[in-house]
């Protein structure tokens, strides 16, 4: 229960999955304690960071590694929205770094808690979306086309704060071959590959990764579907990614042009304002092309596509980002939803 709130509920909505059929996704809501202002509360969308891909790893069916952001939105009177994502406890398989697909879980969560009779009565139709790591890249997937989707449902979308987002991840995961540097990632980057493994050949099973996988690369992928993160983490921790190709990836037939359409963010496109932060020394969510700023390309292109953006960098982690970066986020979600 995040603290101050006297309402804490889980729900399944309808929503879109990653092969565009109808699917079944749950969320929760958390809303303040004691009344409603006249036109009811901002609504806040919270994309989650990574947790895994398994139905045991599903964030509202236990506990929560996001809970002090959640608290925080709480407490600042956002009625706050947490989607799981599709296929996290419920059938078929999360489409990990999936972000167009995830995105299409968060608006939904949003549409269909409005509908609810113990709380739709209490919702603004303002709201805005923020993440964190796989979220940050959901938050910017939302933000992309969250102003046309949700304006068809009567609400008002007001922008979104991004943190952790990752960029060019696309392009590590393109450089996976049998002569990938022999040296071992950080754990976590480690099961972020294997996740995005899994998830992509659910997602694209016309795309014939298994020619590329060696038997290791095969079990490490099973393994991704059903192990939540620390598990995953732990399990390759100190492996070298090289061990898990017999063959380059570059080198399957249309992978290269399904991963970046699977993946990427888009860098222009935005109609409302976004707030991106960055740790100085996240090594979560690196790219090959500039690890310090989780690519200081990608930003640069994200801020010269778009005159909306602010950019925030602090001296801190990747998951240091998203607590240091609240002391800014706050305010600039009061100005654009005033």
């Amino acid at each position: 229960m995040p603290s101050g709130g006297d309402t804490q509920q889980r729900f399944v909505y309808s929503t879109v999955d990653q092969h565009g059929e109808i699917a079944a996704s749950t969320a929760a809501v958390f809303l303040p304690a004691g009344e409603a202002p006249e036109g009811g509360r901002p609504v806040l969308a919270w994309a989650h960071g990574t947790t895994g891909m398994g139905d045991n790893c599903t964030p509202s069916a236990g506990s929560r590694n996001d809970k002090v952001l959640v608290d925080h939105w709480v407490d600042a009177g956002y009625a706050v929205l947490a989607s799981d994502y599709t296929g996290m406890g419920t059938p078929g398989l999360m489409s990990y770094f999936n972000d167009e697909a995830t995105a299409v879980s968060v608006v939904d969560s949003v549409i269909a808690a409005q509908k609810l009779d113990s709380v739709g009565a209490q919702l603004s139709e303002k709201w805005a979306v923020a993440g964190q790591s796989q979220g940050g890249g959901a938050a910017l997937h939302v933000a992309h086309g969250a102003s046309s989707h949700s304006a068809g449902a009567g609400l008002d979308y007001r922008g979104a704060v991004a943190t952790g987002a990752p960029a060019y991840v696309e392009e590590l995961v393109l450089a996976g071959s049998p002569s990938f540097p022999p040296v071992a990632l950080p754990d976590t980057l480690n099961a972020y590959v294997a996740y995005i493994l899994a998830g992509f050949r659910e997602a694209h099973p016309e795309v014939d990764l298994s020619f590329a996988l060696t038997p290791e690369g095969r079990r490490v992928a099973d393994l991704a579907e059903t192990m939540c993160l620390d598990e995953m983490s732990e399990n390759l921790s100190g492996k070298v990614l090289s061990g898990l190709f017999n063959r380059p990836l570059r080198e399957v037939p249309e992978f290269a042009a399904a991963l970046r359409d699977y993946m990427a963010t888009p860098t222009d496109g935005y109609d409302k304002p976004v707030f991106l932060g960055h740790g100085l020394t996240d090594i979560d969510v690196p790219s090959p092309i500039g690890v310090a700023l989780n690519s200081e390309m990608w930003v640069r292109q994200f801020t010269g596509g778009n005159e909306q953006v602010e950019v925030h960098r602090y001296p801190t982690d990747h998951s240091g980002a998203m607590l240091a970066s609240v002391a800014d986020s706050t305010p600039f979600l009061q100005r654009i939803m005033g």
